[in-house]
């Protein structure tokens, strides 16, 4: 593993447009993957590409995996009840990478850093964007009927990268742990998912996409 680890040390030298998924995964910032050292995380890889099954020990003393893997793209379970995301959004000059973190407690959340490529490839940190918030997923019809209308009071969310459409698709999952019949006016007025383009500074809502995640 020594070797490969070598190779995507130099990948790190490459322009930002040669760089995939699978390399910012290598050259993630320790605190956007906590739970995996560079040498694990290099493994996952190498094991992924190779058809090797078995997973990589995390810091937590469970195993990890990737489970999905293009260009733009990577997909991991970190353990049990953590899944992870490595999403590319190539630009001109530079390149934002995010990394998505969903945590099942026990609904699924999900959180995300954005960094932007600086000229020698590091990673910079951009600051946190502010995410959806419960109304957000009320279309404007039926603004009017939030004076009634009782939202939950803890908002989940969960967020896929599609790199086709190069949107996150961030979904409304704060009914899946109510008991059946809670909040049936809510339910009825509220989207589940909702689509944003990252600019470089913020989310933007997108109205036309296609919801072509698997979950």
């Amino acid at each position: 593993m020594k070797i490969y680890a070598a190779i995507l040390a130099l990948a790190a030298m490459l322009p930002c447009s040669a760089r995939t998924a699978a390399d910012f995964f290598s050259d993630a910032p320790v605190d956007a993957v906590p739970m995996l050292g560079a040498d694990a995380r290099a493994d996952m890889i190498a094991y992924f590409q190779n058809g090797i099954k078995s997973g990589v020990a995390n810091a937590f003393g469970g195993k990890s995996h990737i489970t999905a893997l293009d260009s733009l793209r990577l997909t991991a379970q970190l353990s049990d009840a953590a899944k992870f995301q490595v999403a590319v959004i190539p630009g001109k000059s530079d390149t934002i990478v995010a990394y998505i973190e969903t945590v099942a407690s026990p609904v699924n959340d999900s959180s995300i850093s954005f960094y932007r490529t600086g000229r020698d490839g590091s990673l910079q940190r951009l600051p946190d964007p502010v995410l959806p918030s419960a109304t957000d997923y009320v279309p404007k019809q039926y603004r009017k009927q939030l004076d009634t209308v009782e939202l939950p009071s803890i908002f989940f969310i969960g967020i896929d990268y599609d790199p086709a459409q190069r949107l996150f698709l961030i979904y409304n999952n704060s009914f899946d742990n109510l008991p059946a019949g809670q909040h049936p006016e809510a339910a009825a007025i509220m989207d589940k998912v909702r689509a944003y383009r990252y600019d470089g500074r913020k989310l933007v809502p997108v109205k036309k996409f296609v919801d072509n995640i698997i979950r």
